[in-house]
């Protein structure tokens, strides 16, 4: 490959301006060609729409061969390139995009000072795979082509017989940033440039003043490149005719021009481009045509182009070029502006203008249809819907989004969103999903009506295509496998139902790894899991098990189950207090403190107390005693007489009721938990302690409860092989009661 510096492309450069001046002198017949008698005429012109072929394709044809390894041309079909001059220029690559009867084809050119070159001999392949891998962006790239470049000065045409162009991309930062600002929305004023071409031998069919209906409505057209983008884009970009101006021999008037120029038909689109580009500049006195407008629509006359050809534009540019009547198709309009935007085509598995759902797909020749906008990739990169549309990332953690998907139709009426935006950690694949609802802007949309679809794109890259991958009819699914590049993984898309003339679309990522949750779960699951966790939970069970656990816990519970065991336990609870229970135990109890029985025992005593009692019994009946008078009188006369006289005298008669406060003091032992429920146990105990106390003395009492709590100590106790514990020490109960009584 030859190496060369770069030279910036200026009016100033001396041997662009020869160049440029030699090629127009050439076509205005004032040079004389010297071309050999034995040189095969020049191919003709590659900027019709059907005849762009790389001329390697067309040299393998005629040797019966499909050999596509090399990229370029086989200068050898010009034996003594009679008539080529060298071109040593640099120059910005132009990508084009034509849309013909028998499909797509991109082509390659490239300007110095404004003035076009079509590299005939640079592959299809090339310059996608080129544009795929982010080196070549059209209208920023600069081309440095190999030193055996040279140029017919007639159709402004380079051939070369060696490698392809080397791309240099300079300022690389600031190529990002570009990029970065062309992801922005197109919204605001954009004017256009109409312009009508008098050649020597035709002039565009439509006057200036139709041309005006099917461009800008003015004749109140509702179909049209001004009308339908507005309608489209809910008014977020206003279509506007160029700036009026006079020149020196034409005006612009109500957004168009006719630009006489001295050529025919035949002489090709790049030489009639540069023609009129350069009259333009002459005639209204500017440097560039984008002084004049934002964009300009070229409207070559019948016999520019091919006659299957249709329209092209300038990707990431401002130029569109028709062929004729196609300037007045309001589809071929909008779909070359939209090149202009930097969009590319909305293909499917099968065409790369296959989706016919929008604007970016086929065009057609009608004047007064179809009503369309454009699918969900395209309207999310022209950013018209921002406001209504969402970007969602479905992991493990955000494995589902349900919502109600409006038609962009609607935009300004719904309160729903409009797009979804699918978006890959691990690719640049992202996925598009809208539902394409068939009315008002949109009801002559060609494919996937009334359905909700779903497009991918490569946005590493902004003009790469999109592709369709379904349409979706209420009820169906559509599946996506290994989502996120992730094997296993399936994203899966439904169109649930429709209502209210919306969709309501789910999305579910399945089939990633469960881990165990953070919390526990409200309910217990109705099935088991199919493995163990993997770590035990942090928090007890809401509820009780069913059945006792298999294996201790390694403490005891902070709070006590909701709801009584089903079972009784294997063994019997390990309590650090005695319990207060309200009928007596069936056997004695083990514990170190004494039981709080709730009155006097009903029965006897098995066996005789150990140590005799604090205080004596208190009885309902008089007792029959050898020890002599009771310290208390009885509350009853005996029925009998004593067995002996008393040996006291008698006891006086009882005096009126005296007011007497009693106090005690109980010592309660509980463990940890326990302490955590203090304000429950003194309310339970006053509760209990003031209704028996009533019960025991027959009468109205006065009961009070002061607890306190304890310091904590080492119980030296040691529970299912754990180290020793700490717990609470006792609580200090202290009852205080009134009630009446005789002194």
């Amino acid at each position: 490959m030859t190496s060369k510096a770069f030279t910036a492309p200026s009016l100033q450069n001396k041997k662009s301006l020869l160049l440029c001046i030699l090629c127009l002198f050439w076509n205005l017949g004032l040079v004389q060609s010297t071309i050999n008698s034995t040189l095969p005429s020049p191919p003709e012109s590659s900027s019709s729409d059907s005849s762009i072929v790389t001329l390697t394709t067309r040299y393998d044809k005629q040797n019966n061969s499909n050999n596509n390894q090399s990229l370029s041309a086989n200068l050898n079909l010009y034996p003594n390139h009679a008539g080529l001059i060298p071109f040593e220029e640099d120059c910005i690559a132009h990508v084009t995009h034509m849309i013909g009867d028998d499909g797509p084809r991109t082509q390659l050119m490239c300007t110095v000072d404004g003035i076009f070159y079509l590299l005939p001999t640079v592959s299809e392949e090339w310059i996608q795979e080129q544009t795929v891998l982010g080196e070549l962006i059209s209208d920023e790239t600069v081309m440095i082509l190999p030193g055996d470049a040279m140029l017919n000065p007639r159709t402004y045409e380079i051939f070369f017989n060696s490698e392809p162009p080397s791309l240099w991309n300079h300022e690389m930062e600031e190529r990002e940033r570009r990029r970065k600002l062309r992801r922005l929305a197109i919204t605001g004023t954009k004017t256009v440039l109409v312009v009508r071409v008098q050649a020597t031998d035709a002039t565009t069919t439509s006057t200036a003043a139709q041309l005006g209906n099917f461009v800008f409505g003015d004749d109140g057209s509702t179909l049209n490149l001004k009308v339908q983008t507005g309608a489209c884009s809910h008014n977020q970009v206003t279509i506007n005719k160029a700036t009026a101006r006079t020149g020196s021999t034409t005006s612009i008037a109500n957004g168009i021009v006719t630009i006489p120029v001295s050529i025919a038909t035949s002489a090709g689109e790049t030489t009639m481009i540069n023609t009129i580009t350069t009259n333009i500049k002459i005639e209204f006195g500017v440097s560039a045509v984008s002084d004049l407008a934002d964009y300009a629509m070229y409207c070559f006359p019948p016999g520019t182009m091919a006659t299957d050809a249709v329209a092209y534009a300038v990707l990431n540019g401002f130029l569109s070029f028709y062929n004729d009547e196609a300037c007045t198709y309001p589809s071929a309009q909008i779909h070359e502006i939209g090149h202009n935007y930097n969009m590319g085509h909305s293909s499917d598995s099968a065409q790369e203008y296959g989706d016919k759902s929008g604007l970016m797909g086929f065009s057609y020749k009608y004047t007064d249809i179809p009503y369309m906008c454009f699918n969900a990739a395209k309207s999310w990169q022209l950013g018209w819907y921002t406001s209504k549309a969402v970007s969602i990332t479905p992991s493990s953690s955000s494995a589902t989004y349900s919502t109600p998907l409006a038609g962009v139709v609607d935009y300004s009426t719904t309160s729903n969103k409009v797009l979804i935006e699918i978006q890959q950690t691990s690719s640049t694949t992202f996925y598009y999903i809208n539902y394409n609802r068939a009315t008002g802007i949109n009801v002559d949309t060609q494919e996937g009506a009334d359905s909700v679809m779903l497009v991918s794109k490569d946005t590493s890259v902004e003009s790469n295509v999109s592709m369709n991958l379904a349409i979706l009819s209420s009820g169906q699914s559509h599946t996506l496998s290994d989502f996120n590049g992730v094997t296993g993984e399936t994203l899966t898309i439904t169109f649930t139902s429709l209502a209210n003339n919306e969709a309501n679309v789910d999305i579910v990522l399945s089939g990633f790894p469960v881990g165990p949750t953070t919390t526990p779960s409200v309910q217990p699951s109705i099935t088991p899991s199919r493995t163990p966790s993997r770590a035990p939970s942090t928090l007890p069970s809401t509820i009780p098990s069913n059945s006792p656990s298999g294996s201790a816990s390694a403490a005891p519970s902070r709070t006590p189950s909701r709801a009584p065991s089903t079972l009784p336990s294997l063994s019997p609870s390990l309590s650090f207090a005695p319990s207060l229970s309200r009928q007596p135990s069936q056997q004695p109890s083990s514990s170190a403190a004494p039981s709080l029985s709730a009155g006097p025992s009903v029965n006897p005593s098995r066996t005789p107390s150990t140590v005799p009692s604090a205080g004596p019994s208190l009885s309902n009946n008089p007792t029959s005693s050898n020890q002599g008078p009771s310290a208390q009188p009885s509350k009853l006369p005996s029925t009998a007489p004593s067995i002996a006289p008393s040996r006291m005298p008698v006891t006086p008669s009882p005096t009126g009721l005296i007011s007497v406060q009693r106090i005690a003091t109980i010592v309660v032992e509980i463990g940890i938990d326990g302490l955590n429920d203090l304000p429950k146990i003194c309310t339970g105990l006053e509760t209990f302690l003031k209704t028996n106390l009533q019960i025991a003395f027959n009468t109205n009492t006065q009961t009070s409860i002061i607890c306190t709590r304890g310091q904590t100590r080492n119980r030296g106790r040691e529970l299912f092989g754990n180290s020793f514990l700490d717990y609470e020490k006792p609580i200090l109960v202290t009852v205080t009661t009134s009630f009446a009584d005789f002194r």
